[in-house]
């Protein structure tokens, strides 16, 4: 019997040491983690060279790449976690499986005068990052903000765990606020490189304009079937941001098929927003947000031409399943729904929200209206249910949504069918 056990064991371990991973120490590379504070944009520079062949050589030598407890900074440059710059191909960088990770205390940052994003990891496949904070310093205010994982064009594989990102700064261009983005997916209009599976959990973000955002592309792109299979597991924490959770798409250039979704699983705490939720032009996913504003929360202005506030705005929302609950306190809307806009929305799927399924549980005051429906040409909802409990909306419900039509409305719950 103790024969057997041993031998077993020993099939065990040789099959561990033969097949786990090697890892090596970013120290080995000559790099420190030390914060230098009168430190020259030629030192970090120099640092971020010497990261770089650190991962050119993990990547060769298929290793992980650790990073011990202190503070690393690429100044104006993205850590080298990348697509080679000048390699004009879709083909996604292949990692193979390789984990770059650190320990508490372990810090990725950039530092520049025109932003710079700490992790831009564009074109990328195969790869983990866990066991990091990510944080960045900017100079001027002038030209763009930076963020802190931009996941770019194309990916597939891509894990990210226990990763804490905060302080991000951003310049506020009037019509938008550029940077400050903690996690957010950006693809350039017609890329054809491949979009496939992002799992990001334990993702804890604190005082960013942005938790997470997806956006850059128009509905097409994403949903293109022959180049995309996007899935996106998401577990968040997020505090004080200007829009908690936000995925925006621009207005279809061809007809979209009834079937056609986003694979999208999400589960998010969302504190102290101006903006907890908005989703635009959103098709497909299964979103599952807790929202909170607590005695933490300090108001705060992100934008100076933006001053809304609410818990949840869908506009050209289908086929979509959410549920959204908490307390938000004061606050201009709790919930607007409905048309994507006083626009005409090209092609088949016109602009309003349908085929949905929504629960809502939302405490708190509103300034305006507890539930708001954005209404074009008459058009706004349809086929969608909307389940409200009665301390989402007060007594005065048809008062409140200015609705004259037949609803099927009680205190505890608000359905309806074609709206």
């Amino acid at each position: 019997m103790k024969k057997t056990f041993f031998f077993l064991l020993f099939l065990f371990l040789s099959n561990f040491f033969l097949y786990a991973k090697k890892s090596i120490s970013i120290k080995e590379f000559g790099v420190d983690g030390v914060d230098y504070k009168n430190e020259y944009q030629i030192d970090k520079y120099n640092r971020y060279l010497k990261i770089k062949s650190a991962f050119e050589y993990c990547l060769a030598k298929e290793f992980d790449l650790f990073f011990p407890r202190g503070t690393y900074d690429v100044g104006d440059r993205n850590f080298p976690f990348r697509t080679k710059e000048d390699l004009a191909t879709d083909k996604l960088l292949d990692c193979h499986g390789m984990m770059i990770y650190g320990e508490k205390g372990t810090v990725f940052k950039t530092h520049s005068r025109n932003g710079a994003d700490v992790l831009q990891l564009n074109k990328i496949k195969n790869l983990k990052i866990k066991n990091v904070e990510i944080t960045a310093d900017l100079e001027g205010f002038t030209m763009s903000g930076s963020n802190g994982i931009s996941i770019t064009n194309g990916f597939d594989n891509i894990f990210l765990e226990n990763i804490k990102i905060y302080n991000l700064p951003s310049v506020d261009k009037t019509s938008y606020i550029d940077g400050g983005k903690a996690l957010t997916l950006q693809f350039s209009k017609g890329s054809k490189s491949y979009k496939g599976l992002l799992i990001a959990k334990n993702i804890n973000i604190n005082n960013c304009p942005y938790g997470f955002r997806m956006d850059g592309a128009d509905i097409c792109d994403v949903l293109d079937k022959s180049v995309n299979n996007i899935d996106l597991f998401l577990d968040l924490t997020i505090n004080n941001t200007f829009q908690g959770f936000s995925i925006q798409f621009g207005s279809a250039t061809k007809n979209i098929g009834s079937q056609e979704k986003l694979k999208i699983n999400a589960k998010a705490l969302i504190k102290n927003s101006q903006q907890f939720v908005r989703l635009s032009r959103v098709l497909g996913g299964d979103f599952n947000f807790r929202v909170v504003k607590d005695k933490s929360f300090v108001k705060k202005k992100w934008s100076k031409s933006d001053s809304m506030s609410f818990a949840f705005l869908g506009n050209y929302v289908k086929n979509l399943k959410m549920s959204i609950n908490g307390n938000v306190g004061v606050i201009q809307n709790k919930i607007i729904l409905g048309a994507v806009g006083s626009i005409v929305e090209p092609y088949n799927l016109g602009n309003k929200t349908e085929n949905s399924y929504l629960n809502i549980d939302v405490q708190g005051i509103s300034l305006e209206k507890d539930f708001k429906i954005i209404e074009y040409n008459g058009d706004s909802i349809s086929n969608t249910t909307v389940n409200l409990t009665d301390r989402t909306l007060d007594k005065n419900i048809h008062l409140k949504l200015g609705i004259t039509n037949k609803l099927n409305v009680t205190r505890k719950v608000y359905q309806n069918k074609s709206l």
